[in-house]
């Protein structure tokens, strides 16, 4: 599955659309891409906080796989794949 989300300073709402993303269960793989549109709010941070959590292995994946992407942040793209115990 490919998303694309769009955000322009929507720090107020962010933190809840990346998390519903990622908390999705299943047998398929997340591609995600949030871009921004120069936001002069706190959304970048936002942004970055969760991709740090899920590249730190901080966040649980329950899906095959999480590419999180946010082009124009100074974080590299993640991918993370699921602990199989």
């Amino acid at each position: 599955m490919i998303l694309s989300i769009p955000s322009f300073s929507q720090g107020e709402f962010i933190a809840e659309a990346i998390k519903s993303v990622l908390r999705q269960e299943g047998d398929f793989f997340v591609d995600y891409i949030i871009v921004d549109g120069s936001s002069t709010d706190y959304s970048a941070d936002i942004r970055r906080h969760y991709g740090t959590l899920l590249c730190r292995g901080e966040w649980p994946v329950s899906c095959s796989g999480i590419t999180y992407h946010c082009p124009g942040l100074r974080s590299p793209r993640c991918v993370v794949n699921p602990v199989v115990y």
